[in-house]
């Protein structure tokens, strides 16, 4: 008997993690050493703070850099491991088997689309001048709602809901949907009703972060 029968990741589904967080450390060295210079910290925090404030909190960002790298792992596992046992949950509600290995592994295939947005993200913000950098700038998602509007004079709750709804969001749904479908008989309606309330429980919940940040920083 396999791992995934025991509910255990397989060497496939650790590979995918160790490539998922070698993406994720390679976009925070990026967004940190060549995107958040110092210049961009004043472009963007110049309203909220002033400049000598600015110029301390980016010290403390920079000192505190290495620790970001190691939690990195961490915080990927705690996200991938929620996602799945969120899929599995309605199916031991049932009494339905639902493997976790393999369902896992359905997960963590599924971040690579969403990897790859934000990766692409960084790499355009990486060609934008360092004093034309905001919020807007800093959150813009490719192939994303937010890129048919001027996003600068809207609140940034709406800057999310608009760079949240694109390319890479759907391609997780629909290798989620297939996924699914691979691991047990259901009909595709039921998989993709499952899916997409288990998205939009995830979006509403980030959205409500995004908003109550926005709030306290106002």
């Amino acid at each position: 008997m396999d791992n995934q029968s025991h509910g255990k990741p397989d060497n496939d589904g650790w590979l995918l993690f160790c490539m998922l967080t070698a993406g994720l450390a390679l976009d925070l060295f990026l967004t940190q050493e060549v995107i958040m210079t110092r210049e961009a910290y004043h472009s963007i925090l110049s309203d909220r703070m002033d400049a000598a404030l600015i110029d301390r909190y980016a010290d403390q960002i920079h000192r505190f850099s290495g620790i970001v790298y190691v939690l990195v792992p961490v915080v990927l596992m705690l996200k991938i491991v929620f996602k799945t046992l969120l899929v599995q949950f309605p199916f031991v509600l049932k009494l339905k088997d639902m493997p976790f290995g393999r369902l896992f592994v359905t997960v963590c295939l599924a971040e690579i689309p969403l990897l790859s947005g934000k990766l692409s993200g960084t790499l355009l913000r990486m060609h934008v001048p360092s004093g034309s950098l905001d919020y807007a700038a800093l959150s813009h998602v490719p192939l994303s709602l937010s890129g048919f509007f001027d996003m600068s004079s809207y609140p940034a709750s709406t800057v999310f809901l608009m760079n949240h709804l694109n390319i890479f969001q759907g391609l997780w749904i629909g290798l989620m949907v297939y996924g699914l479908l691979r691991i047990r008989s259901m009909s595709l309606t039921n998989a993709l009703i499952l899916i997409l309330g288990i998205w939009f429980f995830m979006f509403i919940f980030q959205w409500a972060v995004v908003a109550y940040l926005m709030r306290l920083m106002a």
